[in-house]
């Protein structure tokens, strides 16, 4: 990281130019950026395992279940950024959606081997509303923070750092559930962490176990998404933090194209 950062530095076209980040708002969107992609590319792998191996439904089924998190995204991305053209203030909107987003991922975040889907429904519809808040106001925030020239460079650079996020919040909670599992099933069955890992199988091969070893391994995945989701909670509080310290800046009237075409056409 230090040697890319040098290398920037020195670079006379650097691929992420660093004079960015001397502007407070590119900064704040950036890390909002990265929080929320964090929790959307990195923890969305794992509500669906639990539907699979805690409830064992279909993955068809799983991928299914995740629908009304995906309402909450459309809702947040054209509704956030319907009140952001009307309103002309971004602060706001972040805000709101991280309060949002924890409150889902800590309901989520209670799931058991016997939690009722429809209690999820709408956790899941909020956590998805403030994923796309943050999604839509970051990427505002930013474009409107720079000139014309950077426009694509800042916008490559937060969609860059969501993809960061997501890569170490999916290395990150596979770990935590991993552990999970790994020490919550050798506490309920007499098998060593090893053996542990190996009883987490398809769907149809967990219900095929013993049910003493079946609820061990449901009551487990549940245990270890819970934990992730929880870890999810506390980054989307963080978020709200950061939030907090987002510039309010008034939006551009026009598009930045229009200001480089008059800049360019003028006489020298």
């Amino acid at each position: 990281t230090l040697g890319f950062v040098a290398i920037e530095h020195r670079a006379e076209e650097p691929i992420i130019p660093l004079r960015l980040f001397s502007d407070r708002a590119v900064v704040t969107a950036t890390l909002l950026g990265m929080a929320a992609g964090t929790v959307a590319f990195g923890a969305g792998q794992f509500l669906p395992l639990y539907f699979q191996d805690s409830i064992f439904v279909s993955p068809t089924e799983s991928g299914l279940r995740m629908l009304p998190q995906m309402i909450g995204v459309t809702l947040g991305t054209f509704g956030v950024g319907r009140l952001i053209a009307r309103t002309a203030k971004c602060k706001p909107w972040p805000i709101a959606g991280t309060a949002i987003g924890v409150a889902g991922a800590l309901a989520i975040a209670q799931v058991s081997g016997i939690t009722d889907y429809g209690t999820l429904v709408l956790p899941m519809v909020g956590l998805g509303f403030g994923i796309a808040s943050v999604f839509t106001t970051s990427s505002i925030v930013a474009q409107n923070a720079v000139e014309f020239r950077d426009l694509g460079t800042v916008t490559s650079t937060i969609m860059f750092f969501r993809s960061l996020g997501g890569s170490l919040g999916l290395a990150i909670f596979g770990t935590i559930l991993n552990a999970a599992i790994r020490s919550e099933i050798p506490n309920r069955l007499d098998v060593d962490a090893a053996q542990a890992s190996d009883l987490i199988r398809s769907p149809a091969e967990i219900q095929a176990l013993p049910a003493f070893e079946r609820q061990a391994v449901i009551d487990s995945v549940a245990i270890g998404v819970g934990r992730v989701y929880f870890v999810c909670a506390i980054i989307m509080a963080a978020a709200f933090v950061v939030a907090l310290l987002l510039p309010e800046r008034p939006l551009r009237a026009r598009a930045g194209i229009s200001d480089a075409m008059e800049q360019r056409a003028a006489p020298t």
